[in-house]
């Protein structure tokens, strides 16, 4: 696996959440625009349909901060569940408002 997220609790605010990347910062971003702009073009119905770098950049980071929240919020509902780990069933139950939220 080249490229995963850990989530954990810090130690001194249970209630937040530290996330952390094992690959250098430029290596990640490229991937992120990689995969973003991949998706993008996947959904264009019209092949001439073109994406701005600004505009690719602002859903690199929207997509970021989503992913980052979606995690987040499974992990405080497996704690609300006194589980151990953070199975789909905590993505399940946090994605209908987290949807709304976005």
């Amino acid at each position: 696996m080249l490229f995963r997220i850990g989530l954990y609790k810090k130690k001194k605010n249970p209630e937040l959440v530290k996330t952390e990347t094992w690959l250098p910062g430029w290596i990640q971003e490229a991937m992120y625009r990689e995969l973003v702009n991949k998706l993008l073009y996947l959904h264009f119905k019209d092949d001439r349909c073109k994406v701005s770098g600004d505009a690719l950049q602002l859903m690199v980071e929207m997509l970021k901060i989503f992913v980052q929240e979606a995690a987040a919020r499974a992990i405080r509902q497996a704690q609300a569940e006194d589980q151990e780990k953070v199975d789909i069933e905590q993505f399940e139950k946090v994605l209908p408002q987290l949807l709304l939220d976005f």
